[in-house]
């Protein structure tokens, strides 16, 4: 798969330069599920001038020495340093014919810009947060014949369309849909993961952290249908002998059957396993 980087994007409508390096939070995010999936990212020869501010472009945020550097604005930069390093220029193999008219309602051009030429490979662009690029399909129109692009303007399209191509599995996907939220997948064992579900299973499993996800604990604590309560076995605990044997464990319903078991710290649940029969659960 190839992603063209949308320089239209970035039209100088950030009111600083903290305001835009904040706003690079969830395209880091994007590009780690592009590296996890091997997607090409490709970019217009421009793109480091054009502007952010309304005095400076994306060259003169790397210059910048002014902002104070913290730990996560040096991250910040690291990303913009790789995004415009990187030689993957659309240019060297373009697709689009110069003769043709390419027409959209965010530029006055016909051709040589990133959205003309996405029409011609696979139509998926990444904008830059822009009150212009939020929507998930933007339209063209190549000599009136209208096509439609598919455009990231954060993670949550771009890991949907991969998890359901088949591109990533249900692991990355939670990792990166569920980044930042209530939930953590970063100590899910192995052993005890999605491959022992079957996929109505997984199904399930994705459902109920979806909805976990956009709750509070105060709701979570008191949902009849997740049952979300300690797990307290009289003896032989299951977390015996695990790196979590001194950590208070809970556990909730994803179905009538499966179990989802875990620790609650800093309002962040860490899930640790799946249970599909609830013969655990039935004994704590």
């Amino acid at each position: 798969m190839e992603v063209l980087m949308n320089e239209l994007s970035l039209e100088g409508q950030f009111s600083n330069l903290n305001e835009f390096l904040n706003s690079l939070k969830e395209m880091i995010l994007v590009q780690k599920i592009m590296d996890n999936a091997q997607i090409k990212l490709l970019k217009h020869y421009n793109l480091m001038n054009e502007k952010v501010t309304e005095s400076q472009t994306l060259h003169d945020v790397l210059t910048d020495n002014s902002v104070k550097t913290t730990n996560e604005i040096r991250r910040f930069k690291m990303y913009l340093k790789r995004l415009l390093s990187d030689p993957s220029f659309w240019h060297e193999s373009q697709l689009h014919n110069n003769s043709d008219n390419y027409v959209c309602n965010y530029t006055n051009k016909t051709n040589d810009y990133s959205l003309a030429e996405a029409c011609e490979r696979d139509r998926k662009v990444l904008s830059f947060k822009n009150t212009m690029f939020l929507e998930n399909t933007l339209e063209m129109k190549k000599n009136n014949t209208k096509i439609d692009l598919i455009n990231f303007h954060n993670r949550y399209l771009l890991n949907e369309i991969l998890f359901e191509e088949g591109k990533i599995d249900e692991l990355d996907y939670c990792k990166f849909q569920f980044a930042e939220s209530n939930l953590s997948f970063e100590k899910l064992e192995k052993d005890f993961s999605f491959n022992i579900l079957t996929y109505e299973e997984k199904k399930m499993f994705i459902s109920t952290f979806k909805m976990i996800s956009e709750m509070s604990w105060d709701d979570i604590l008191s949902h009849d249908g997740l049952d979300y309560k300690p797990y307290d076995p009289p003896r032989n605990s299951w977390f015996l002998n695990t790196p979590y044997a001194e950590k208070k464990i809970f556990k909730f319903r994803t179905s009538q059957k499966c179990r989802c078991f875990g620790y609650r710290e800093n309002g962040i649940f860490y899930v640790l396993r799946f249970e599909r029969d609830h013969k655990i659960s039935d004994n704590g």
